[in-house]
Formats: structure tokens, sequence, C-alpha cells
């Protein structure tokens, strides 16, 4: 008989470096080096650590990045006084 999981975080689908890449229009360097600076999280599934890596994102993961790289609203600053001209017209 087989037990049926339940999907939970440990068990939900993954996404690739590649997907991750198709999905924001960049390319796979640019999220590798994301997750080397430790802007997104991944998860590491080669069978060695000694082997190139093979990198299972989160969909959780992936949103919380999402959200710490969305942009804030700008603080609303009073517009610039425009200034006096300091020259003196020739026609004067």
């Amino acid at each position: 008989m087989i037990a049926r999981m339940k999907p939970t975080k440990t068990n939900c689908k993954k996404l690739t470096v590649p997907e991750v890449a198709r999905q924001y229009g960049v390319n796979q360097s640019k999220v590798l080096a994301w997750i080397a600076e430790g802007e997104l999280l991944a998860l590491n599934v080669a069978s060695t650590r000694a082997t190139r890596p093979r990198w299972r994102i989160d969909p959780d993961d992936l949103a919380a990045f999402e959200e710490s790289r969305r942009s804030t609203a700008l603080c609303s600053e009073k517009p610039r006084r425009r200034k006096l001209s300091q020259t003196q017209s020739y026609y004067d």
C-alpha cells in the first residue's frame, strides 16, 4: 500500500534556475548571482557537495524575494523653487 503525501511546504514543486530566469526575463547567471549574494534562497539538491550545484527554488522564497525587491513610494518633496536669473539682459 502506498501512502499519499499531502502537499506541504517541504514537498511542493520547486522551480529550477532556468524556470525562474524565464519567468523574470533575465539570464540564468543573474539568478545564480542572486543565489550567491543570498538575496534569493535556494536548495542545492546535488548528490554531493563537490559536484556542480543543482539549485531548486521554493515558490514561497521566490515570493519573499519579490517582496524584498519591490519598489517603495518616493517621499513627496516640496517642489523646487525656481532660481532667479542672475544675468542681466543686454537690451535693458
